[in-house]
């Protein structure tokens, strides 16, 4: 039966079968002719294909174009002609010719153009075009198959836009070997690309890096060959070789980082290692022409990239730092300027890149860094797993030189600093520390800074540099500006971006002042608020006590509701320290407390300028104007219109009621001068002289009649007075001193021995003015009392010293002994006044 069937099979065959349309599966053929000559004849108006065969959908054009190449020798063996009006694949047109040994398709992704040339041993086909139209690439040449050893040689040309070569290969069952010659691209992307896209299982990340990362102009490829296994999946990697080299190649380890170029690299691929070989490579500005970069495994899964960096100019700058941070390596420094010898491996695996490992050694010499702008005279930098060791660093800056060694801590962000302190100074004398040793922790998690336990002080250097110190106290001895003003505590920060200028706030601070409250308690205990641009500052309290503002060479300092405690000794200190500064200080409702007199003058308003070897000043008090000036070779005092309560505060006691007041002083410094107190209309009270002279009276009864209203047991009334005085150096004199009641008068002369305290002087009392007509008409009084210029009168002899005087006087043959408060009041009210 089945002889029968073959038989009449032929015979239909042989004189040709037409079928108008047959339908297999998802092929559609109409008007279908098939004849059998010495081979099968095919011809077909139009055949439909709709495959629902996903994978053979999605095969690509280089996958079909395989599947074709191994089976032309079916087409040749079985048809002597295939001639096809119309094919839709998919309803995609294809074009399909197979006649007197020429083959042709023209489909979606494909055009095929063969000739078949055939003899007894072998077919050869004469590939004229071969176009993956997915890639743009053609191929070119002459495939040699051999039928019954199945074993197929190519050797022709790729030709592309982005792809040129010399191709050979030899393929035997499923083994194959390969040949490129003279490659050329511009893209080893689209290469990659092509290669996963048909099968070829390449390296995690291999095409990120290697025509990503590492990427150039133009590639050319000398010579590569290789053999594979397909079939038991062996593809001997170790043993594809190649040559060729690359121009302006660039790596760019991540977007916005500068690349490393060079502009010729030759490579050299052995042993799944690919070689850069260069004369010139640069990084920014930096010369690597020492250094080598290769991609190591490159063909299976631990390939990867050695970038060794070695250059005898680079910086640790910015542009070395980003490099480092995208693999999580951040140093606590950038250097700005100077010369480093680096010498840095990263070993990174296209798989997983966090895994790198690294290595570097920095020699650092006569280079700034980043924080505080230091300068740093020479440094060892040594950087390998997750820690720097910083040896034998020497560092400089206008503010501190000195020498330390660090171990740094990369994966814990934090490191020890040991360090030597050759010299550390502070403007103004705020802090002068020398040769001493401190140890610092870093920490750079966040905010780079360093923390001193000594000294309880940490320091910033992000956003530029601050420093909060805990416990002032402990640079106390390390600061003449601390001790020249007795500050002893308090808690301080300050943050700058340039040492130029600073903001600085000085909490809960403990310190003496030359001020109190008006309650007279000191003021101790304040914070305030530092503005510094430069030599000029801006100073407030949270008191709002004390303002201070200096502007080139002025100083405007403010006091509200103080009270300012002067002693000679910590003025003639300050003014000492005023060269090249203007003091203007206002102050308003201020006693200014005389320290050294125990005295206080109280005034509504005050105002001064100080400045080496120059004082001037206003006050008032109510209608009471003073003036005061002191300059080179002249020295003047004005205080008018005084009153008695300003005076009382003054002396400390209730000594006046009422009256006016002047005092005037002229000189040449406060040694020289010459003055004169004015006053009158006033009453002077607890003036003791006034109760023993009455008590004389009252032991002889015709002299009752004589007591006045105005001289008795309360005081004593002046109608005007003056006192005359100068200094010379040690010698202070009272030249003229003239008291003129309505019942008594005083006049004298004294002088003072200031070095000494000596007081050798004379005064005269002039009582009973009002009863010396009277007296004068008996003669027997008159002779004993008034004398021969009609008054009764007495003499005082003044010795001792300041602080012990003795006073003696005669009246009537009696002895008296002149009240104390009575002179001391007269002699120390003009001389407390000019000090």
């Amino acid at each position: 039966m089945p002889i029968i069937f073959f038989i009449a099979l032929f015979i239909y065959l042989k004189n040709g079968i037409y079928i108008e349309k047959i339908e297999i599966a998802s092929i559609n053929l109409e008007k279908l002719y098939i004849k059998l000559d010495k081979k099968l004849i095919l011809n077909a108006k139009k055949v439909t294909i709709n495959s629902h065969n996903q994978k053979g959908q999605n095969d690509t054009s280089a996958s079909k174009a395989i599947k074709i190449i191994k089976d032309v020798k079916y087409l040749y063996w079985f048809f002597q002609e295939v001639s096809i009006g119309e094919i839709l694949v998919n309803n995609y047109p294809v074009e399909f010719v197979y006649k007197n040994d020429l083959f042709f398709v023209n489909g979606e992704d494909l055009l095929i153009k063969l000739n078949l040339k055939v003899d007894d041993k072998k077919i050869q086909v004469d590939v004229s075009n071969f176009l993956l139209k997915d890639y743009d690439l053609n191929v070119m040449g002459a495939l040699m198959v051999n039928p019954k050893t199945k074993f197929y040689t190519f050797r022709g040309k790729l030709e592309s836009d982005f792809l040129k070569s010399d191709v050979k290969f030899s393929l035997k069952r499923e083994e194959i070997a390969y040949e490129l010659k003279n490659i050329s691209t511009n893209n080893i992307s689209k290469i990659f690309h092509i290669l996963t896209e048909n099968g070829v299982k390449l390296p995690a990340n291999l095409d990120l890096w290697v025509g990503g990362k590492v990427k150039a102009d133009f590639y050319f490829i000398e010579e590569l060959n290789g053999f594979a296994d397909f079939g038991k999946h062996r593809y001997y990697l170790d043993d594809i070789k190649a040559k060729g080299y690359v121009n302006n190649l660039r790596v760019v380890l991540d977007k916005g980082i500068d690349p490393i170029v060079s502009p010729f690299v030759r490579l050299d691929f052995a042993k799944q290692r690919l070689d850069f070989n260069y004369d010139k490579l640069c990084f920014n500005s930096y010369n690597l022409a020492q250094s080598k970069v290769y991609i190591t495994n490159m063909l299976n899964d631990k390939a990867g990239i050695d970038i060794h960096l070695k250059s005898n100019n680079t910086r640790a700058d910015y542009r070395v730092n980003q490099i480092l941070r995208l693999y999580d390596i951040k140093l606590p420094f950038l250097q700005n300027n100077g010369i480093t010898k680096t010498d840095l491996t990263l070993k990174i695996p296209f798989e997983h890149p966090e895994k790198l490992t690294y290595r570097g050694n920095f020699d650092i010499v006569n280079s700034n860094i980043n924080i505080s702008d230091f300068k740093i005279i020479q440094a060892n930098v040594n950087l390998e797993k997750d820690k720097v060791k910083i040896n034998n660093a020497r560092v400089q800056s206008k503010l501190i030189n000195g020498d330390f060694n660090a171990s740094v801590n990369l994966k814990q962000k934090k490191g020890e600093f040991k360090t030597y302190i050759t010299s550390l100074k502070l403007p103004q004398d705020s802090l002068k520390i020398e040769d001493k040793f401190l140890n610092l922790d870093l920490d750079f998690d966040h905010n780079i800074s360093l923390y001193n336990k000594e000294l309880t002080t940490t320091l910033f250097f992000d956003q530029g540099f601050s420093v909060y110190v805990a416990k002032l106290a402990k640079y106390k001895e390390y600061s003449n500006l601390m001790q020249k003003n007795n500050v002893h505590d308090g808690e301080l920060s300050l943050k700058t971006v340039n040492f130029d200028d600073f903001d600085v706030d000085i909490n809960n601070t403990t310190f003496e002042s030359f001020l109190l409250y008006k309650d007279n308690n000191p003021y101790e205990y304040d914070s305030f608020s530092v503005n510094i641009k430069g030599d000029d500052f801006n100073l407030t309290s949270a008191s709002g006590s004390v303002l201070a503002q200096k502007e080139s060479d002025d100083v405007n300092i403010t006091l509200n509701n103080v009270n300012l405690l002067i002693s000679q000794n910590d003025t003639e200190n300050t003014l000492s320290d005023l060269e090249g500064l203007n003091y203007y200080i206002n102050a308003k409702n201020i006693d200014l407390i005389l320290k050294d007199f125990n005295k206080t003058l109280d005034f509504d308003q005050f105002s001064a300028n100080v400045k080496k070897d120059f004082v001037k000043a206003q006050a008032n008090r109510g209608e009471s104007k003073f003036n005061f000036l002191l300059k080179e070779n002249q020295m003047q005092i004005r205080a008018l219109k005084m009153d008695d309560d300003f005076l009382n505060t003054f002396m400390r006691q209730n000594a006046f009621e009422k009256g006016e007041f002047n005092l005037y002083i002229d000189g040449n410094s406060t040694d020289f001068f010459k003055g004169k107190f004015l006053f009158k209309d006033t009453y002077l009270k607890d003036l003791k002289f006034h109760q023993q002279l009455l008590s004389f009276i009252d032991t002889i009864p015709s002299l009752l009649l004589f007591k006045a209203p105005t001289f008795n047991e309360k005081g004593f009334s002046i109608e005007n007075a003056g006192v005359s005085f100068s200094r010379k150096k040690d010698l202070f004199e009272i030249d003229a001193l003239n008291f003129n009641g309505d019942s008594a008068d005083i006049l004298g002369q004294a002088k003072v021995n200031l070095r000494s305290g000596q007081v050798d002087g004379l005064l005269e009392l002039r009582t009973l003015k009002s009863a010396s007509s009277v007296i004068s008409k008996v003669p027997i009084i008159n002779q004993i009392i008034l004398g021969k210029d009609r008054q009764i009168s007495t003499q005082i002899k003044l010795g001792g010293t300041l602080d012990n005087p003795e006073f003696k006087t005669q009246l009537i043959a009696q002895s008296l002994q002149l009240p104390y408060h009575l002179i001391k009041n007269i002699f120390e009210l003009p001389a407390n006044l000019v000090k």
